[in-house]
């Protein structure tokens, strides 16, 4: 029914945005993906490397303009086994995300959430990571100093190419 409908619209959870599959290129990106629509986001990312490489996270603006001055703030921890390091480092030129490795069968993931990219605020990111080459787990937050408006983001590989995909979903409010 028409009620049954309305209910279920109205109610909150991720929305598909889109998604990007990419192969053997060093700078895959989703443009477009960041709107008025929602106001956060939730990225998932997986991919493996042609290196044993530490990749990292940069947000874009309007068709192509990549964030790369020094704006991430960065805290967190990582683990190996059962030791844990926190990693506080202000002024970065880049998130990290995690280290990828070179066995096509060991997948790097990361599952991100980005807090107010397209409106005129500090936009926060929050994400767990999984390096395949260590094997190590990543929580990290970032804040990013700018009150830009992002429409995107870009990863990067310290080394190598990535092959990969990134999804891209929106928090519908209830």
């Amino acid at each position: 029914t028409a009620a049954d409908t309305n209910t279920y619209l109205n109610n909150g959870g991720l929305v598909y945005i889109g998604e990007t599959n990419f192969s053997a290129t060093t700078t895959p990106f989703i443009n477009g993906c960041f709107s008025s629509t929602y106001r956060d986001y939730r990225i998932l990312i997986v991919w493996t490397g042609s290196a044993n490489s530490d990749c990292r996270m940069r947000l874009r603006s309007g068709t192509n303009t990549t964030e790369s001055g020094a704006v991430y703030d960065r805290y967190g921890y990582y683990t190996a086994g059962v030791s844990f390091t926190f990693a506080n480092a202000a002024n970065n030129t880049s998130a990290i995300l995690a280290d990828g490795s070179s066995n096509g069968n060991a997948i790097s993931n990361a599952s991100i959430d980005i807090l107010n990219p397209n409106i005129t605020s500090h936009t926060n990111i929050q994400m767990q990571t999984w390096g395949a080459n260590s094997g190590t787990l990543y929580t990290w937050l970032h804040r990013v100093e700018t009150t830009t408006q992002y429409t995107g983001l870009e990863m990067t590989a310290d080394s190598g190419t990535v092959t990969g995909q990134i999804f891209v979903y929106g928090y519908r409010q209830a």
